[in-house]
């Protein structure tokens, strides 16, 4: 049975694993991780090693890198500045096997090629996909452009580590027996959603989780360790820094000065998306900071670990 939603500031305190589970702990916010595909070398977050590009990209929120419950999801995705509608589209993988695939996440296959099965225009920054429902054991991907960004590619991860899925029928109808039950376990509808969340990330509907976690955020705006996992999830299975960098400053500001596990998770986390930005005397203050607080807490072993962080990243400063 899941723990409550209280159990879960207490896990900050285990070290983050560098080598992950491929189902992670849901309560454990410093190790939110998914298994990286070894085919894909230079695209697992927790090596700190997915790509980043600072010029104008147009980045798909969701439906990416996740299972699905629903066959006609909601596409979402960041705005462009300057941008007055969109072009949204969605392809299908026709190269697809013909069974779904048993890995937590939609399988990464390099020579995939996909048709587009469904396109549509708009002004805003999301779209309910209104076609035909979505079917398990295909993949799926969703191609944003707009008139200021018209190469669908833009985003600077390969188009097959953006790809979803919809869950069978059997996985369906587990899923929802397991939220029947969690449902039993408490009156209180937020520890309700907490724990739905929980289970969603275990059975990789990330994004489905994702929308939990953030309608539970907007009633608890003051919570820094929900806005920590919320940018864990976006970070670290997601692979996007603008969101997840937003969660982590917000939660730096809901926690305020005084030492907390949330405060030094943020920060050792924005010295990871420092580092893919290519900021490394930013990754080192955040870092140095990070140790800071760890040490309040008498936790010495992260403060250590965090070492090969900041030398690391002094190396690179070096002429």
């Amino acid at each position: 049975m899941l723990k409550s939603l209280f159990l879960s500031a207490l896990l900050l305190t285990l070290p983050l694993a560098p080598v992950i589970a491929l189902v992670p702990d849901p309560h454990e916010l410093r190790n939110t991780n998914e298994e990286c595909d070894p085919k894909l070398e230079g695209h697992c977050a927790h090596r700190g090693d997915f790509p980043w590009d600072e010029a104008a990209a147009l980045y798909v929120l969701s439906p990416r890198r996740s299972r699905l419950l629903n066959p006609q999801p909601r596409l979402r995705w960041l705005p462009v500045s300057g941008a007055t509608h969109y072009t949204v589209r969605l392809l299908q993988d026709i190269a697809t096997a013909d069974t779904e695939t048993q890995s937590i996440l939609p399988e990464h296959n390099a020579d995939t090629k996909s048709q587009v099965i469904w396109t549509a225009q708009t002004s805003d920054t999301e779209i309910r996909y209104d076609g035909e429902m979505l079917q398990p054991g295909l993949k799926y991907r969703v191609e944003v452009t707009t008139e200021t960004i018209t190469d669908s590619s833009a985003e600077a991860l390969p188009t097959n580590a953006l790809i979803f899925s919809i869950v069978s029928a059997a996985d369906r109808e587990a899923i929802q027996s397991q939220v029947a039950e969690l449902r039993q376990t408490t009156a209180d509808p937020d520890e309700q959603q907490w724990a739905v969340a929980d289970l969603y990330v275990e059975q990789g509907l990330v994004n489905e989780a994702i929308a939990l976690l953030e309608d539970l955020q907007s009633r608890q705006p003051e919570n820094a360790a929900l806005l920590v996992r919320l940018g864990n999830l976006y970070y670290r299975w997601l692979l996007l820094v603008e969101p997840s960098q937003g969660y982590y400053e917000q939660a730096l500001q809901v926690a305020g000065e005084e030492p907390s596990l949330a405060r030094a998770v943020a920060l050792e986390q924005l010295g990871h998306l420092q580092v893919i930005q290519l900021q490394p005397e930013a990754a080192i203050a955040s870092f140095q900071a990070a140790q800071e607080v760890y040490r309040a807490l008498g936790d010495r072993a992260a403060a250590t670990a965090l070492d090969r962080q900041i030398d690391g990243q002094q190396r690179v400063l070096q002429p």
